[in-house]
């Protein structure tokens, strides 16, 4: 009886062994793989849009603006003024925001006012109706309307 014992415990010891053995020898297939695939940290790019403001005296100034999901033309003229720190005057109607005044220029002197423009096109809409993409050009300049 007590050789049986020590002929059990002797095979559960091999069995043991064995299998500790083989487990040691062997990588997990989650290992191999990555070791043997090299992986490349993704990088981030900002998405950025220009936008400028020409008051002009021939001196615009250009900024490089992050922009997401439903930013507005509006939403890069705040940033920019603050920015440039430029005071920014505006009113609210039906139809979207007006710009009234930027820095020293008021809407109205000499017959002019604030235009905006994207990818050189006038707009269309209110600037805050305006949505911006990855690579536009906002341009906001003082000068006499066409219309």
């Amino acid at each position: 009886m007590k050789k049986l014992k020590i002929l059990g415990l002797l095979i559960v010891a091999v069995l043991v062994l064995t299998g500790a053995g083989c487990q040691w020898f062997t990588k997990p297939e989650e290992e191999v793989s990555e070791v043997t695939t090299p992986q490349v940290a993704e990088e981030k790019v900002e998405e950025k849009a220009t936008l400028v403001i020409d008051d002009g005296t021939g001196s615009p100034q250009s900024f490089d603006l992050t922009v997401k999901e439903g930013t507005t033309a509006f939403d890069l003229l705040k940033e920019a003024t603050g920015q440039a720190g430029l005071k920014l005057d505006y009113s609210e109607s039906d139809f979207g925001v007006m710009i009234d005044a930027m820095g020293d220029k008021k809407g109205g002197q000499e017959d002019k006012y604030w235009l905006f423009y994207v990818n050189e096109e006038m707009a269309l809409v209110a600037a805050d109706k305006q949505e911006v993409k990855v690579g536009d050009k906002v341009e906001f300049k003082f000068e006499a309307s066409a219309f």
